[in-house]
């Protein structure tokens, strides 16, 4: 059963039991109420008082569902910075990896420029010999 229909139960029930009790109850002597008026008064306050708790059932169910969907969008965006965060982790080590390789290039390159130079002045100097 919804929740709605156990409210609904729970205020026919409570309905019936103060029908029941009030029924039991005679007016205060010289009151003009008779028992089916009182009976009726009892139950006119209880279709109230249940239509009061299916407001509030209904705005609690609409928090809720505002909660929930705020608890989706959370995990949404959590998932996809995992994703994003996996994919610049991956580029950034891609990246470095090229720009090490292109260290050791430069690298490489600059000891050749140095070896051809040192040579090139070896050449140039007159022998002393």
């Amino acid at each position: 059963m919804s929740r709605r229909r156990w409210i609904l139960l729970g205020a026919a029930t409570l309905a019936l039991v103060a029908g029941g009790v009030l029924r039991g109850v005679r007016p205060p002597s010289g009151g003009t109420a008779t028992g089916s008026e009182v009976q009726a008064q009892a139950q006119a306050d209880a279709r109230a008082e249940a239509g009061e708790l299916l407001e509030t059932l209904d705005q609690l169910e609409a928090r809720l569902l505002a909660g929930r969907q705020t608890v989706s969008l959370w995990t949404e965006l959590s998932a996809r910075h995992r994703e994003v965060s996996e994919l610049a982790c991956s580029s950034l080590e891609l990246h470095a990896q090229a720009m090490a390789r292109e260290v050791a290039k430069s690298a490489k390159r600059s000891a050749e420029l140095k070896r051809r130079r040192m040579a090139a002045v070896e050449l140039a100097r007159p022998s002393s010999r």
